[in-house]
């Protein structure tokens, strides 16, 4: 057990089915379900994660944007400059970085 002094109380509501279920299993294992529910809890592998979704939101208008000017320009006048296409494939691989970067972080 992590520690002998428990004053802090989390109540939970379950029904019938899964009173029991958690019950029997704590027997088994020969816990009380608060130590059972705190073992269950202790092993889980939960990620906490703050996404500043301003920045980010931000960051990504500013891509776009970008990207759009360079598309305009290009339905304008029918050509894109190497310079042009490489800024585009550079935007566009940013963009996709930093939507990976959320999703491992969500994931």
């Amino acid at each position: 057990m992590r520690t002998k002094e428990k004053n802090k109380m989390i109540a939970i509501r379950l029904n019938e089915k899964d009173y029991n279920y958690f019950k029997e299993n704590a027997e088994k294992v020969n816990l009380s379900l608060t130590d059972y529910f705190v073992e269950l809890l202790y092993k889980q592998n939960i990620k906490i994660t703050h996404i500043d979704t301003k920045e980010l939101e931000t960051e990504l208008k500013r891509q776009g944007n970008n990207i759009n000017q360079i598309a305009k320009k290009l339905n304008e006048t029918g050509q894109c400059t190497k310079e042009e296409t490489e800024e585009i494939k550079t935007k566009y691989l940013y963009i996709q970085r930093l939507l990976n970067e959320i999703y491992d972080k969500i994931k």
